[in-house]
């Protein structure tokens, strides 16, 4: 019994030797010391390792005070009213006594050293324009505490603006903060040397090997005495890799060629292949299996055009496209020309379609924005409700996004318009003619919402009407709605949420369409270190009809499985709809999110 006592008091000595230094003082500073005085760190090792030395552990005692005022300092805490350590307890209590304050801040800027203007320079020649705000960019204000991180961080704040914004040899001649540790105050001294105002200088571009040099300066919009800003050069990048020419391009800055105020530009690029063939076959759950064939080539016959060709066969539906469009210009502007041919017979509503598209598109990593004419062929429904369709359509389409990604995005918003006015005809299996105008409008929200922990919530809407004068049902297929499917409401098939008329399906004009999200991701760890893996579950709602008093709502929800791939977002989806509107259990697959 008294081994057992024995033991286990000294087994309490020894836990009691190796807790880590209790440091007693307001938050910020004890998290300060606890991390930084060599006392606290030889301490947390010790409980890792052998105890401390008693003579190591004396000899850090005596250095703790000090390095406890030389960290208070740089919280701006120059008079401490008292700062104890009980050694042998462990025990460190710290009134840290009141907290400096700016006093004063004097930013000077003064002209480059060769003499030369340091003013900034307008867009054009010659041209002043007004004097940047320097000392906004300095993010210290008087009165506020200080504090050595903030004051270093402010030092860099201001250089990163100067060189952001036309000034890129922009550099510190001096800076000083001075205390008055008596008055607990501190006044800054900083003097700025801003260099000249950089313009663009010449431009020079590596690894072109098939594109035009002439069509690449275009793109790239950075003429020679133009005013240099850093987000000019991303911008001039971002265009770049946006045109699908190139798959890697550098734009930077030359500072060793500075003559005068023009400091030369390096563009480095890795040209895309000239031509790129793709091969797929797979299953969907649109279509059942499926084959694809897609050609690529950026120059055919040498002109400045794009051309993409896509075969693409299904067990219940076929596809063939065919567009050319031009290299986009600085505006990211390109026109185009396409044809397409579509064949569906999964559904109670075959269709086959055929058309022709003539249009522009400007395309940014914010907007998007397409204007075509369109005409419509279509033939639609079985024996007696037969019917072929024509139309000619004017497209506006833009989309607007405010994302931090494109290709995995995890927090912001996109908004989607379609709008098509035109003229439309149709005849029935009878023969009987219906034609009139028609007016088309879809708005689809797409909001992604991050949470704690990684999680993230998603949600979605989407409306949409169409305007007709006369029978709506003679239109072609493709300006008709019918929900259901991946991007629509799952737990049921492919287009098959649509109103019946006479027993057979048919696309509505009314439409709407909702869901929400919440995603789980899942740690590495408890799947074999595999990044960006997660769990969701989801709700979806939506219908179309043919008036909006009969657009009930059909209902879906599920879970599914989702991973953040390199080529998007893959989503695999087990969802469960409603008896009553022929949903059930259904898989839905697919790569990507509809922004």
């Amino acid at each position: 019994m008294r081994l057992g006592v024995g033991a286990l008091l000294a087994l309490q000595v020894a836990v009691c030797a190796a807790a880590p230094l209790d440091v007693q003082a307001p938050g910020e500073v004890a998290r300060l010391l606890a991390q930084h005085l060599d006392l606290a760190r030889a301490l947390q090792r010790e409980t890792e390792a052998a105890p401390l030395d008693a003579e190591e552990r004396r000899r850090l005692c005596k250095l703790t005070p000090d390095q406890g005022r030389a960290l208070l300092q740089t919280l701006g805490h120059f008079n401490p009213v008292a700062i104890e350590l009980d050694c042998e307890a462990g025990r460190l209590t710290v009134d840290p006594g009141p907290r400096a304050l700016w006093r004063r801040v004097d930013l000077q800027v003064k002209p480059p050293s060769d003499g030369s203007e340091g003013a900034p320079v307008g867009p054009s020649e010659g041209t002043q324009a007004p004097s940047p705000p320097w000392r906004d960019w300095l993010p210290l204000q008087i009165g506020e505490p200080f504090d050595q991180a903030r004051w270093a961080g402010a030092k860099r704040a201001l250089l990163s603006q100067a060189r952001a914004r036309g000034y890129p040899l922009a550099r510190w001649a001096s800076t000083e903060a001075s205390v008055d540790a008596e008055l607990n105050a501190v006044d800054a001294e900083l003097v700025l040397d801003t260099g000249p105002a950089v313009r663009v200088g010449a431009v020079a571009l590596q690894g072109l090997n098939h594109h035009d040099a002439e069509r690449t300066r275009r793109l790239l919009d950075l003429p020679e005495g133009s005013p240099y800003t850093e987000q000019r050069l991303l911008d001039a990048q971002e265009r770049l890799l946006r045109s699908g020419l190139f798959d890697a391009a550098q734009v930077e800055l030359e500072p060793e060629g500075l003559s005068g105020d023009r400091m030369p530009v390096r563009v480095r690029l890795r040209e895309a292949p000239l031509q790129q063939v793709a091969l797929g076959v797979g299953w969907q759950s649109n279509s059942g299996e499926r084959a694809t064939l897609e050609h690529v080539h950026r120059l055919p016959l040498g002109w400045p055009v794009r051309s993409r060709v896509k075969l693409a066969w299904g067990r219940l539906g076929q596809l063939a496209e065919g567009e050319l469009s031009t290299h986009p210009e600085a505006r990211q502007r390109r026109e185009l020309v396409g044809v397409a041919w579509q064949r569906e017979d999964g559904t109670d509503a075959p269709f086959r379609q055929a058309s022709v598209r003539v249009g522009q598109v400007f395309e940014t990593r914010a907007e998007d924005r397409s204007v075509a004419v369109e005409g419509l062929s279509s033939q639609q429904g079985l024996s007696l409700q037969h019917r072929d369709a024509r139309a000619i359509l004017l497209h506006v389409n833009p989309t607007w996004r405010d994302l931090d990604s494109v290709i995995l995005p995890t927090r912001g918003q996109a908004w989607v318009l379609q709008s098509a006015l035109g003229q439309a005809r149709s005849r029935d299996a009878l023969g009987a003619v219906t034609q009139g105008p028609l007016v088309r409008l879809q708005a689809r929200w797409q909001g992604l919402v991050p949470l704690q922990g990684g999680r993230q919530l998603s949600l979605r809407a989407e409306l949409g009407q169409l305007w007709t004068r006369g029978d709506a049902l003679g239109l072609p297929e493709s300006l008709r709605w019918r929900a259901g499917g991946d991007e629509s409401v799952r737990g049921y098939s492919h287009r098959s949420l649509g109103p019946e008329v006479a027993g057979q399906d048919v696309g509505g004009t009314h439409l709407w369409t909702a869901s929400a999200e919440f995603t789980q991701p899942l740690p590495p760890a408890w799947v074999g270190g595999l990044e960006g893996l997660g769990v969701a579950a989801f709700v979806d709602a939506g219908r179309t009809a043919l008036r909006w008093r009969d657009a009930r709502p059909a209902l879906g929800a599920g879970l599914g499985a989702r991973w953040r791939s390199p080529v998007g977002l893959l989503r695999v989806d087990l969802a469960r709809g409603q008896a009553r509107f022929e949903g059930g259990w259904r898989l839905h697959v697919s790569v990507g999110l509809a922004l």
